[in-house]
């Protein structure tokens, strides 16, 4: 089971604590005997929750006038359609081994996205009071 670093604002950290959940749930799925139709599932959940963080995040980084909100939404842009494209893909091949693949590479990329993007964001909105 995989864990996060928490930042300085509580959104920011219950949201990625949700998706942390939400990629363990997807790792023990496709390492057990799950239904492609349970992975379906939380792989629609997974997406629907970064869609909304991302949203959070976007309106947060809006509201303080946050210098390189530009792009920050285009990470967030980029790394959605790339797991809409996963869920495509998954669901034409039902592929487990590329798709704990995907996983992986998912997991490495919030270790970045947290530690560079996501930690001067949440500084400065943690300066900015608006926490």
């Amino acid at each position: 089971m995989n864990t996060f670093e928490r930042l300085s604002v509580a959104f920011m950290d219950e949201e990625h604590e949700e998706f942390v959940d939400q990629l363990n749930s997807i790792e023990v799925l496709l390492n057990g005997e799950a239904t492609d139709d349970e992975v379906d599932a939380a792989l629609v959940k997974l997406i629907q929750h970064t869609r909304e963080h991302f949203g959070h995040e976007e309106e947060q980084m809006a509201a303080i006038n946050f210098p390189p909100y530009v792009p920050h939404k285009r990470e967030h842009d980029r790394v959605l359609e790339g797991m809409e494209a996963m869920m495509a893909r998954w669901q034409d091949t039902r592929d487990v081994a590329w798709l704990q693949g995907q996983i992986t590479n998912l997991w490495k990329w919030f270790e970045i996205h947290l530690d560079t993007m996501d930690r001067v964001t949440a500084h400065f909105i943690a300066r900015s009071g608006n926490t």
